[in-house]
């Protein structure tokens, strides 16, 4: 009787030493990710502007046929993505750069008041590229910060607007030539890219050039994915991260598509599709993220400094 006893004890105690291991297991993997990711590099494109009833919110898919048929089944797409901040053009890169939602001017004449991703990434790989490149000169306000620590250190290259300084506006096609030819040249490592167009035609009230600025953003984000794949010191190990900034206001909301800026549920709902090695194929996300999300996902990923950051990594949308 005692010889069973102490059999049962002994095997009580293996058994619940067993379950405290896997659970702390669990909990490493599940609360600070796996060790090496696969991913290495990182793109994040942004298209400037679309409103959810015209591109994702679209079950036929138009004016987004790649994103939705051809890429979306290689990788995680939301179905319930938003700005949760001021709807405007800065404040929305602002909080995915930098994972807070933060009152900005949207001039550009601000640097935002934490590290973007760009920066946090240069502090960690002093020997990779960054690349901020857009379509709006006043993007170039983003490579840096106000923050003490990172005011002027770790800034990435920038290409952005009219003379690629920061100055002016110029078209889409112009940016997505430049990326093309920094992708195969010189190779950045990190790239954010904005494109325009569906929100500089909605401000003019041009419905055709902003529908036809949506399918070109469409375009681009399928031809960026497809020279990832092309390019070996790409392939295999850049994250593509495809959103946008904010919507626009609903048909029978102030102006409807051509302004934008409030909390309605026209001007928060946006898109995001995320492709990669270390990403799931084919899974359609329905729980509720938001723009300091991707941050917190990329910081997490590449193990970058987040402890300014206000997301959450979205694990569910990763393999490991």
């Amino acid at each position: 009787m005692y010889i069973y006893s102490m059999a049962r004890f002994t095997f009580t105690c293996l058994f619940l030493l067993l379950v405290s291991i896997l659970s702390m297991t669990c909990t490493k993997e599940h609360s600070d990710g796996p060790v090496n990711y696969q991913t290495k590099k990182v793109i994040i494109l942004l298209v400037d502007g679309p409103r959810w009833e015209e591109s994702g919110g679209d079950t036929s898919h138009e004016y987004m046929p790649y994103t939705y048929n051809d890429l979306a089944p290689q990788g995680t797409l939301f179905a319930n993505f938003h700005n949760n901040g001021e709807t405007y053009t800065i404040p929305g890169h602002t909080a995915i750069l930098t994972g807070h939602y933060q009152s900005i001017a949207n001039d550009g004449s601000q640097h935002p008041q934490y590290p973007g991703l760009l920066q946090l990434y240069l502090e960690k790989f002093p020997q990779a590229k960054a690349l901020l490149i857009a379509s709006k000169g006043k993007i170039a306000c983003l490579r840096n910060c106000t923050d003490p620590v990172y005011a002027g250190q770790f800034m990435p290259e920038i290409d952005c607007g009219l003379d690629g300084t920061g100055g002016g506006v110029r078209d889409d096609s112009v940016t997505f030539e430049q990326l093309k030819t920094r992708m195969t040249g010189d190779h950045p490592d990190f790239i954010f890219v904005q494109f325009k167009e569906p929100d500089a035609a909605a401000h003019a009230g041009d419905t055709a050039a902003y529908i036809n600025g949506i399918v070109n953003g469409d375009q681009y984000v399928f031809e960026t994915w497809n020279l990832i794949q092309s390019l070996p010191y790409y392939q295999n190990k850049t994250m593509l991260v495809v959103t946008n900034d904010h919507g626009r206001h609903l048909n029978g909301t102030l102006d409807g598509f051509i302004s934008h800026g409030d909390g309605c549920a026209g001007c928060r709902r946006i898109n995001c599709l995320l492709l990669g090695p270390d990403v799931k194929a084919g899974k359609i996300i329905t729980n509720t993220y938001d723009q300091t999300d991707i941050h917190a996902t990329v910081c997490g990923m590449l193990g970058l400094n987040n402890q300014y950051g206000q997301g959450q990594m979205i694990l569910e949308a990763l393999v490991y």
